[in-house]
């Protein structure tokens, strides 16, 4: 090929755009991002009474995140995101089995936007509309983040002088969950929520779709995050 050939002075910049648009493609393909989802998932089984051991309980739901609705006279509207209203039902299901001391609905602002709302007190505006008493129910909402979670959840539980914790999150976020909670002393049981990402269709599934993209940030979430806490030492696996 002559020197300065077009094809050759294009080739790399096609190389490029091609690689991009085939990481793209995957990172939303929901039958790429959802295989990566239960990778992280593996070996979790719905929560049932069997694993309890005798004493004192409580739950522990862990927040995702809340979104804030307003219209025009600044009247508000505070809504569960999909992850945090999957953990809100499992947690009233396992309310319901156990009978547990507690509720502690933990989760804090992550930003100071006005379309956001202390995950804590929406999630726990969810279980009293869905049956738990409100005496019953424990909220956090300092923590920003997994590792803050625990920390103060774990001085909650000591001075509630509660036996054993049944922690409660989505499937894919139960393993760093547990490690952080590990790592401060707090030995849980996990109570994994259902997936919040409902697959599509099937010919969708082989697509990028809304839903692949959603579940494949929340598995790079994961990952990094698990790598991130081990580094710190934040994590006991």
């Amino acid at each position: 090929m002559a020197p300065g050939d077009p094809l050759e002075l294009i080739r790399a910049p096609l190389f490029y755009l091609l690689t991009v648009t085939i990481l793209y493609t995957l990172s939303g393909t929901y039958a790429v991002t959802h295989a990566g989802a239960r990778l992280l998932a593996y070996g979790y089984q719905p929560f049932g009474v069997q694993y309890l051991s005798p004493g004192r309980h409580a739950i522990v739901l862990l927040g995702s995140g809340s979104y804030v609705a307003r219209d025009w006279t600044g009247a508000r509207l505070p809504l569960l995101d999909r992850a945090s209203a999957e953990r809100v039902l499992e947690a009233v299901r396992v309310f319901q089995l156990t009978d547990p001391e507690w509720i502690i609905s933990s989760g804090g602002l992550t930003t100071s936007s006005p379309s956001t709302e202390a995950n804590g007190q929406t999630m726990r505006d969810g279980l009293v509309r869905l049956g738990v008493p409100a005496s019953r129910v424990q909220v956090e909402t300092q923590s920003r983040t997994t590792r803050e979670q625990a920390t103060i959840v774990g001085r909650m539980l000591a001075s509630l002088s509660i036996d054993q914790a049944i922690l409660v999150t989505s499937e894919a976020h139960m393993r760093r969950a547990l490690a952080s909670f590990r790592a401060v002393g707090v030995d849980a049981v996990p109570a994994v929520a259902r997936n919040p990402f409902p697959a599509p269709d099937r010919p969708g599934r082989w697509l990028p779709t809304s839903e692949g993209f959603g579940e494949g940030a929340f598995v790079a979430h994961e990952v990094l995050g698990l790598s991130y806490y081990w580094l710190r030492g934040w994590a006991r696996f």
